[in-house]
């Protein structure tokens, strides 16, 4: 071989080794500058994010102030009208259970007397004029009158029968706020300022890194005029907006996110170096990935299949794990009975559904730490009772499911009793009951949910019935699933063809014995059935939200039919109509009322809105905003079956309510006592205090008529007086009387 043979094969692997080199050199520069630009993106949405969410922590904070002070002056406006000062020893016990600085009440005159004690003059305040004209609201930075720092006041009208008696007012200082500002980001680098619409800084982090020096941001040294620019329009039109200036020479971002109160903004700072500092450290850790790659290929491609590996498994660990129990989730629930169910074994198999009784009120009681230590040790329980080919998860909340092998039926009910007897000994000073559901394994064309869904319907069959009960899957619930279908398939059909009846139950005062009013019911006049009773269709249709369509078609035939009345020159009477709990998750739900009652020019006075005492103990924070429109609207809002669910005083304070409707349960001669009648006396009482009035449905003897008027009862409904009636009927019958 000759010396330029030899060279060649010297320099073609140098030469390939060199070119591999350039390739693992431009590959990670690419890579690293995508890495840098891909950070600093990312560290834009964090911060955008997390402006986002200072905005609405300091939102929830004002808007929580607003509603302690707004149900204190309601108090203040019905407990004590003719003289308001009288309530300050009250309102010292509310200021020492909130945060505020102080609280006190300003007369009309301006003279405000404090909690602490201090007598002085406000009408220098600004507040306190808007206060007295009806609105709530939050000062700007003010100078405390008392002591020279820093505070913001919220101020409330205290009224009574429409007139604004004097305004209650409280104090924060303004370290509240800074407070809340102070919890960093990025590593603790990360500050918060609070600024109005023109860019100056008005309330200041206490993070020792911040910027103390800057008053407005509009004097920030920004990259260029375009940056500025998107700056103020964002200021301008109260968007969020995130952007990049230099401060003493070192760059930094910052996020701009709008507050809903006084014009303000949250602007959250974070220097620039620790995106470069993070981005630094894995663009030489890419480096060194990349030289390892050039000598240790193939030990890379080893450590790569690891770290897959390792990332799988988690990745399966998360999609497949219940994180309050560490056990399978539904997921895998359903692959590992798939699995089972579909093995060679001939083994009979049981999908149980169960769950524990009112686990909402242990959680309300006992707290959800409490409520998940439970579940989680249940689980416990549950995993070493199962055998070899069978498994369990935790659903949702309270409901689990299980695939049980069995022999006989028998024995499987023995099983499932003996597994209630080892849960409900758990350490855990917690009494509860459980329901349990069955469906026996038979049909292979059935997939694992909808064999769970039958076992929860079994399950469901026997919820309230004293808990600790056990229902299998038989063929009455089959047909259940059949007929469901058919309504399915003939609801949308009826409601065009106005299949759907309104039917009128009158309600009576209890004074004068004469008709006030009545409750709106729906009937479904089937061609071919007749009248079907809404007990087999409206659960369902709250099952499939059906009944949204429902509620509003009979809304509209009332709204119609009081039109009707008014073009013949009756006076409309009080109409109320059901609505589910189902519209509490539509925005619009207050909006569509208010169109279709200005569709047909009756008053919203004539229209009472009727939501169970269930649904609003569920959505207490969503209904106060709705029905606050909905009563500044002009309609009547009730609270139906008060008294049958979580029965809390506390809903008449939180929400616009203006009827009560107690079951009959609340006061039946039959299982009340005179302890109980006085629980009842006291209710309706309160109620009257609060300008409530009581009606009492389900009325069906002189029995009965007789308690509610000694205990002060405004209005009654029952089978005593009328059964539901066509509104011709109705129409017939009130008019008539009149």
């Amino acid at each position: 071989m000759n010396d330029r043979g030899l060279k060649s094969k010297i320099w073609r692997p140098i030469l390939a080794a060199l070119l591999l080199i350039f390739m693992i050199v431009i590959i990670a520069y690419v890579y690293t500058s995508y890495l840098d630009h891909f950070l600093e993106s990312e560290t834009q949405t964090t911060l955008k994010e997390l402006s986002q969410q200072s905005a609405n922590t300091i939102q929830n904070r004002l808007r929580g102030d607003f509603n302690t002070l707004d149900a204190i002056a309601t108090y203040i406006g019905n407990d004590s009208p003719d003289n308001i000062l009288g309530a300050l020893p009250v309102l010292k016990q509310e200021n020492d259970r909130n945060s505020f600085k102080r609280m006190g009440i300003i007369t009309p005159d301006g003279i405000a007397h404090t909690t602490d004690g201090y007598d002085e003059d406000f009408s220098d305040r600004n507040y306190f004029y808007k206060a007295l004209e009806g609105e709530t609201v939050v000062s700007g930075i003010l100078t405390d009158k008392f002591g020279g720092e820093p505070i913001t006041v919220y101020a409330a009208p205290i009224r009574s029968g429409g007139n604004v008696l004097g305004v209650l007012f409280a104090t924060n200082a303004i370290s509240q706020y800074s407070n809340v500002l102070s919890v960093t980001s990025f590593d603790g680098k990360g500050y918060s300022y609070i600024i109005n619409d023109s860019g100056d800084i008005i309330i200041r982090s206490n993070h020792p890194g911040s910027n103390q020096d800057i008053e407005t941001i509009t004097e920030l040294s920004y990259s260029d005029d375009k940056t500025r620019n998107k700056v103020l329009e964002a200021l301008d039109a109260r968007e969020t907006c995130v952007a990049e200036y230099r401060h003493n020479g070192e760059p930094y971002y910052f996020s701009i996110a709008p507050v809903d109160t006084n014009n303000w903004n949250v602007l959250i700072v974070v220097p620039k170096s620790v995106v470069s500092e993070k981005s630094s450290q894995i663009i030489q850790s890419t480096l060194l990935t990349w030289g390892v790659i050039l000598f240790f290929f193939t030990a890379l491609i080893v450590y790569i299949e690891i770290h897959q590996r390792k990332s799988r498994r988690e990745l399966k660990r998360m999609a497949y794990t219940d994180d309050i129990t560490g056990f399978s989730n539904f997921n895998r629930f359903i692959l590992d009975s798939e699995h089972w169910l579909g093995g060679k074994e001939h083994l009979q198999y049981a999908i149980v559904s169960f769950d524990i009784d009112k686990f909402k009120a242990i959680n309300d009681l006992y707290g959800f730490q409490s409520g998940n230590r439970l579940l989680a040790a249940m689980s416990e329980t549950i995993a070493s009772h199962l055998g070899s080919k069978e498994t369990f998860c935790r659903v949702a909340s309270d409901d689990f499911a299980l695939l049980l092998h069995y022999k006989t039926t028998e024995a499987l009910t023995d099983r499932l009793n003996s597994l209630r007897e080892q849960l409900a000994c758990q350490d855990f000073d917690i009494p509860f009951t459980l329901s349990f559901g069955v469906y026996l394994v038979q049909e292979d064309h059935l997939t694992v949910n909808h064999m769970y869904d039958r076992a929860d319907m079994a399950r469901k069959s026997i919820k309230g019935a004293n808990g600790n009960g056990i229902a299998y899957f038989d063929t009455v619930m089959r047909n259940q699933i059949l007929r469901e279908r058919k309504i399915e398939n003939q609801m949308d059909e009826a409601l065009a063809s106005k299949q759907f009846k309104v039917y009128l139950q009158p309600k009576y005062s209890l004074k004068t014995l004469q008709p006030v009013g009545a409750e709106a019911l729906v009937r479904w006049l089937h061609p071919e059935k007749g009248l079907i009773p809404p007990a087999e269709f409206i659960p369902l249709f709250e099952k499939n939200n059906f009944v949204i369509k429902l509620d509003f078609f009979m809304f509209e035939s009332i709204c119609k039919q009081q039109r009707i009345w008014m073009d013949q020159g009756l006076a409309p009477l009080l109409i109320s109509v059901n609505f589910s709990r189902k519209h509490l998750s539509h925005s619009d739900f207050a909006e569509n009322l208010m169109a279709v009652v200005r569709k047909y020019d009756v008053p919203p006075s004539c229209l009472e809105l009727e939501v169970t005492e269930s649904a609003v103990f569920d959505n207490i924070d969503v209904l106060a905003s709705v029905f606050k429109a909905l009563n500044d609207f002009g309609f009547k809002i009730s609270i139906d079956d008060f008294g049958t669910g979580y029965s809390s005083l506390n809903l008449l304070k939180e929400l616009p309510v203006d009827v009560l409707k107690m079951d009959k349960e609340f006061f039946n001669e039959t299982t009340l006592s005179h302890r109980g009648e006085k629980v009842v006396e006291s209710v309706i009482q309160m109620a009257h205090s609060l300008d409530i009035k009581v009606v009492a449905e389900g009325v069906e003897t002189q029995e009965q008529i007789d308690f509610l008027k000694k205990i002060g009862c405004d209005i009654i409904q029952g089978y005593y007086f009328a059964k539901p009636m066509p509104v011709k009927d109705f129409a017939s019958l009130v008019y008539r009387t009149r």
